[in-house]
């Protein structure tokens, strides 16, 4: 018999135990936001209001976790039930549409000073670019900015649940996680794309570092140069931002790999793993599939909790691209694009 789920959650300074009787929580990397909905019976006093600091813990047999930490974000009363909605940080960073530019600063820098903005904790920000300068524009959120600088860097990046900005790169070790098609995986459904046609980021300069006098200086050349022409085999994507070599090939290689990663995408249904988080490396086992790899990457991650009834967890997942594939599959495209 499967263990009772348990849901806990702090509302200002109240603490709710054993009030929740339904809960949705859905949780996905930069730049969706992470969100929780949580169904109390109308008979409930909920003695909070908009803004007052929240945090819902979820138990699943004997492991506790702290699924996301951030504020009450709408109250809606029913009949016979209240609705409570929680958002953490990436809710800020996605109603943040930044104004600055950053000169002379690595990507990881960048990502701090715009989470300090909407006075968002940082964690781990892991990332590596040096950038002669980047432009914070109100066309993006800053949750855009973030993500697509944790892309161009070869990493992800996401609001764990203690409410932390954490930004990673990719990892090519083993997977984190194992599940089991017919123990711990119900349902599943694995989809086969196309693979994509070959993309050759373009960068202008060239400049030996991003510190370099001449960093900013315009180029009638491409960076790299020995990119092959355009055309049907690959396209062309300038990006004026990449001013060295190594900035080009530290985001090629992100931006190969995630568009290898697009190339099989999952539904994956199974068991509560409230442990289980986006960015996080998981081995499908036992699909009775063919052609369906092994390791996965999660990107969105949906806990539901009925109380006494049932609860589930619903991975959106991509297939797993590894460094070492990346370089072989530009370069067969490209023909020698770094």
């Amino acid at each position: 018999m499967l263990p009772t789920p348990e849901i806990s959650v702090i509302l200002g300074n109240l603490q709710y135990d054993s009030h929740v009787f339904a809960a949705q929580v859905t949780r996905a990397m930069l730049p969706a936001p992470n969100t929780a909905r949580l169904m109390f019976p109308a008979a409930v006093s909920i003695e909070v209001v908009p803004g007052d600091n929240a945090q819902l813990t979820v138990t699943a047999g004997d492991n506790a976790t702290v699924v996301l930490t951030g504020k009450v974000h709408t109250i809606e009363h029913r009949p016979h039930h209240t609705v409570v909605t929680l958002t953490d940080g990436t809710y800020d960073l996605c109603q943040y549409r930044p104004s600055a530019t950053f000169e002379k600063q690595n990507a990881m820098t960048i990502a701090q000073t715009l989470a300090a903005d909407v006075q968002l904790q940082v964690g781990t920000v892991a990332i590596d670019l040096n950038l002669p300068q980047y432009a914070a524009h109100q066309k993006r959120t800053a949750a855009e900015h973030i993500a697509e600088l944790a892309r161009f860097s070869d990493g992800f990046a996401l609001v764990d649940g203690d409410g932390k900005l954490q930004v990673n790169n990719w990892s090519d070790g083993p997977a984190d996680a194992a599940i089991k098609y017919g123990r711990d995986l119900m349902d599943f459904s694995f989809t086969q794309h196309h693979p994509l046609g070959a993309v050759a980021l373009i960068g202008n300069g060239p400049s030996g570092s991003a510190d370099a006098p001449n960093a900013l200086r315009h180029d009638t050349g491409q960076l790299p140069e020995s990119v092959a022409a355009p055309g049907k085999g690959v396209k062309w994507q300038a990006h004026p931002i990449l001013r060295t070599p190594s900035a080009v090939q530290t985001a090629q290689s992100g931006i190969t790999r995630e568009r290898n990663q697009r190339v099989g995408q999952a539904l994956l249904v199974g068991l509560l793993r409230p442990d289980f988080v986006p960015g996080m490396k998981l081995e499908i086992q036992g699909v009775p599939a063919p052609n369906v790899g092994s390791t996965w990457v999660l990107t969105q991650v949906q806990h539901e909790l009925v109380h006494g009834s049932y609860a589930k967890t619903t991975l959106h997942a991509r297939e797993d691209a590894r460094a070492e594939d990346l370089l072989g599959s530009v370069l067969g495209a490209v023909g020698g694009l770094l």
